[in-house]
C-alpha cells in the first residue's frame, strides 16, 4: 500500500475503532501536523530541561569534572548521526521513525529489525523518564520541606502512578498533547537559562560561595580513557532528537519540516547542554568536595538556583523539571506507540496497537501498551533485581542508548548507500564520508561499553540491549509469512512494505 505522496496530499481521515483494515488497505494518519508539531515532538523526546539535571552526574564516575567534554563529544556524533538522517528523510517518510528510513534506504528486514529495536530503546526511556521525573518530585518535595526523604519505594510507586498519567496525556489528539509539551519545555528551558546565568556571571566576574571560578579544565581529557563510557550519557540525552520522523504520516510538508526539526533540536540542544553542563560543573566546582555534591544533586540546577540564588527559585526551577521530565515521558509514549503502529498494521490490522481507536487518529491501544511495558520493567528492576531509583535510571538509559545506537547506525548505512549509489544525484558522492564516521564513531561507543566487560548495574544493561537485539534479529530471519507480514518483511510475503510507504522518486523518473 502507498501512502499519500507529495508535500501538498489531501488530509486522510482516521478510521474509527470499529472499522477492520485489509492487509492491503491498511489504516493511515491524518495529514493535519505543522513544521512547529515536528520540532515540539523532537523537542519534548530530548527534554533538555531534564537531561542537564539528572544525566551529568552518571558521567563523573567515569571523566571526573571533565563531564562537558563527554558531551561535546556526543554532540559532534549525532550531528554527524542527524545528517544522515536528514537527508533520508528528504526522500522518504512514515510513521516507523528510523524503520521507515532504513526499510528504504537498506533491506526491509534491516527495517523490520530497527522498528523492533526503536520500540525496545523507547520503551526503556519512558523507564528513565517515569523514575527520573519520580527522583525531581522528590527533589521538590524536599525543598518544600514537605518530605526530607523519600524512600526508594516510595519513589518507584511514584513512577508507577506518573507513567499512569503521562499514558493517558499521549492518548490526547495528537496536535494538543504536542501543544502540551512544547509549551511545558519551553517554560522551564526558559526558567533554566536565566539561572544558569545568574551562576555564569558569577563564577566569570566574581565567584562562588566556596570559591567557585571559572575554569577551561572542564574541557579537559582526564586521560582515563573513558570518554566513550561517560559518552553513552550524552547520547541519552540526544536521544529523540529524531522523533519527529514518526510524524512522517501526519505532517503537512513532511519533506521540509522533520529534516528542519531534526536538526534545529540537535543544534539547538547540542549548544545548550555544552554550556549549560560547563557552568553546571563550574558552578559546583571541581574539588573533590564539588564533584561529590555535583554527583549527589537530585536536580542540578535546582541545586545551583538555591546555591546562587534563592530556595523559592530553586523550588520554582525543580516544579519546572518536574513537568518537563513529565513532558519527555508522555513524548516518548507518543512517539513509541507510532512506531509500534507501524510495524503492526499490515500483518495484524485487527491487532489493537496496529489500530487508531479515535477519530483523531490516536493509537489508544498502542500508547497503554508501551506504558504497560514500561511499567513491567520498572517492576522488575525494582523488585527482583533489587536496584536503587537512580541506578535504574542509569541501567535502562544505558541499555535504551545502546539500542538507538544501533538504530543510528543502520540509519546511516541507509545514508551512505543512498549516498554512495547517487539516488538523489544534487548530492556529491564524497558526503557518503559523514555517515561513515558516524559509524566509525558509534562502533567506538559500542566498544568502550563493553570491552572491558561491565559490572553490576552497567552488565545488566548491556545484557538487556544484547537480548532485545537478538530477539529482533531473529525474528526476522525465517519467519512464518503471517509474522512476516507482522514485522513488515515484505520479500518473505510479497505484500507491501509497511515501513516504508513512501519515496521520493530519483531525478528522471516519474512517481508512482
Amino acid at each position: 500500500m502507498a501512502m499519500v505522496h507529495g508535500d501538498d496530499g489531501p488530509d486522510i481521515g482516521a478510521p474509527t475503532s470499529g472499522a477492520a483494515t485489509a492487509p492491503g488497505d491498511a489504516p493511515r494518519m491524518a495529514r493535519t501536523l505543522g513544521i512547529w508539531a515536528a520540532v515540539g515532538l523532537s523537542l519534548a523526546l530530548v527534554a533538555p530541561s531534564q537531561a542537564v539535571n539528572i544525566n551529568p552526574q552518571a558521567a563523573v564516575p567515569f571523566v571526573g569534572a571533565s563531564v562537558p567534554l563527554a558531551f561535546v563529544a556526543a554532540f559532534v556524533a549525532v550531528l554527524l548521526v542527524a545528517y544522515g538522517i536528514t537527508r533520508l528523510a528528504q526522500r522518504i517518510n512514515g510513521s516507523g521513525s528510523l524503520s521507515t528510513l532504513v526499510a528504504q534506504s537498506v533491506t526491509h528486514r534491516a527495517g523490520a529489525v530497527t522498528g523492533w529495536l526503536l520500540c525496545g530503546a523507547y520503551v526503556l526511556f519512558v523507564v528513565v523518564q517515569a523514575v527520573t521525573c519520580s527522583i525531581f518530585l522528590g527533589s521538590l518535595l524536599g525543598g518544600l520541606g514537605i518530605a526530607r526523604s523519600i524512600p526508594d519505594g516510595v519513589t518507584f510507586v511514584m513512577a508507577l502512578g506518573l507513567l499512569a498519567v503521562a499514558a493517558l496525556v499521549a492518548c490526547l489528539r495528537i496536535q494538543r498533547a504536542i501543544g502540551l509539551l512544547m509549551t511545558f519545555e519551553i517554560g522551564t528551558i526558559l526558567l533554566i537559562i536565566v539561572v544558569m546565568t545568574i551562576v555564569a556571571c558569577t563564577v566569570i566576574f566574581s565567584h562562588g560561595p566556596q570559591g567557585q571560578h571559572f575554569t577551561w579544565a572542564v574541557f579537559h581529557p582526564t586521560g582515563g580513557g573513558h570518554l566513550g563510557e561517560a559518552a553513552v550519557f550524552g547520547f541519552l540525552s540526544f536521544a529523540g532528537f529524531e522523533g519527529a520522523v514518526a510524524l512522517g504520516e501526519e505532517t503537512k510538508n513532511p519533506k521540509r519540516d522533520i529534516p528542519f526539526a531534526v536538526t534545529g533540536s540537535v543544534v539547538f540542544a547540542g549548544l545548550f547542554f555544552v554550556s549549560i553542563i560547563a557552568f553546571e560543573a563550574m558552578g559546583f566546582g571541581t574539588s573533590t568536595a564539588g564533584l561529590h555534591a555535583f554527583t549527589s544533586s537530585g536536580a542540578l540546577v535546582g541545586s545551583l538556583a538555591q546555591l546562587y540564588a534563592s530556595n523559592w527559585v530553586a523550588n520554582l526551577i525543580r516544579l519546572g523539571i518536574v513537568v518537563g521530565a513529565f513532558s519527555a515521558m508522555a513524548g516518548n509514549i507518543v512517539g513509541s506507540a507510532r512506531v509500534l503502529y507501524a510495524v503492526t498494521r499490515h500483518g495484524y490490522p485487527t491487532a489493537p496497537c496496529a489500530r487508531l481507536q479515535t477519530r483523531q487518529a490516536v493509537p489508544v491501544a498502542g500508547n497503554l501498551m508501551i506504558a504497560t511495558t514500561a511499567g513491567a520493567f520498572i517492576g522488575i528492576w525494582w523488585l527482583v533485581l533489587g536496584q536503587h531509583p537512580f541506578d535504574t535510571f542509569a541501567a535502562a538509559g544505558t541499555a535504551g542508548t545502546l539500542l538507538i545506537l544501533a538504530c543510528y547506525a543502520l540509519a546511516s548505512v541507509g545514508a551512505g548507500s543512498q549516498i554512495a549509489g547517487r539516488v538523489d544525484p544534487g548530492v556529491p558522492r564524497w558526503q557518503a564520508v559523514v555517515p561513515a564516521a558516524a559509524i566509525a564513531v558509534l562502533g567506538y561507543v559500542f566498544y568502550q561499553n563493553i570491552v572491558p566487560w561491565p559490572q553490576g548495574g552497567e552488565a545488566w544493561a548491556v545484557l538487556v540491549a544484547a537480548g532485545w537485539v537478538v530477539v529482533s534479529i531473529a525474528t526476522v530471519l525465517h519467519p512464518p509469512k503471517r509474522f512476516s507480514q507482522f514485522l513488515g518483511v515484505d520479500d518473505a510475503t510479497g505484500s507491501d512494505d509497511p515501513l516504508a510507504p513512501t519515496r521520493e522518486p530519483a531525478a528522471g523518473q516519474s512517481g508512482g
